[in-house]
């Protein structure tokens, strides 16, 4: 129960900083997406096969607060957990530097691609429009320079803190099931 506590008020925090606090500190055309890094940590630290469920919810929440369409987010986040998963099957991404520039390579390219799936989803998929919207962010390169050295540098500021929570939430596992 106190996990499920745990994981609803990180995802609510999650929620509200980033519909409200990010978007007073930066730039309208700037944004910080804390709640994929969000479920990019929770991967990363848990597993996929453990936390999947907890990222659908996420996603879920997310669309629900940032007023897109349901499912969309869900299934971003899913893709985008499922392949750090396969990923870090293959390196050790928390422990070695080559882990380092993995993440931060997943990092870019997953913003990039939520993006462009945003312009796709937002034009309902016309190829005109959605053309004219991917043609003006791609070539709006200092933007996504430092959009995702925000979201490099987002990650690791809450890897930290989710990272200590998750491992308090194990250790109280495993402090339950030794007493049974």
């Amino acid at each position: 129960m106190r996990t499920i506590i745990i994981r609803i008020l990180i995802i609510a925090v999650a929620v509200l900083l980033q519909t409200s606090f990010l978007n007073l500190l930066f730039a309208k055309n700037l944004t910080i997406d804390i709640l994929p890094l969000i479920a990019l940590i929770w991967v990363i630290i848990v597993g996929f096969e453990k936390i999947w469920l907890w990222i659908v919810a996420l996603g879920i929440f997310a669309d629900l607060f940032l007023f897109e369409r349901v499912g969309i987010s869900v299934i971003f986040f899913i893709g985008i957990a499922y392949a750090i998963s396969f990923f870090s099957r293959r390196f050790l991404i928390e422990k070695k530097l080559v882990g380092f520039f993995v993440i931060v390579l997943f990092i870019i390219i997953s913003f990039l691609l939520l993006d462009l799936g945003k312009i796709l989803i937002s034009e309902n998929f016309s190829i005109t429009n959605s053309y004219i919207n991917i043609k003006d962010t791609i070539f709006s390169f200092k933007k996504i320079v430092v959009q995702n050295i925000l979201n490099i540098l987002f990650f690791y500021i809450l890897y930290f803190p989710i990272n200590k929570i998750e491992k308090n939430i194990k250790n109280h596992k495993n402090k339950i099931s030794v007493i049974f």
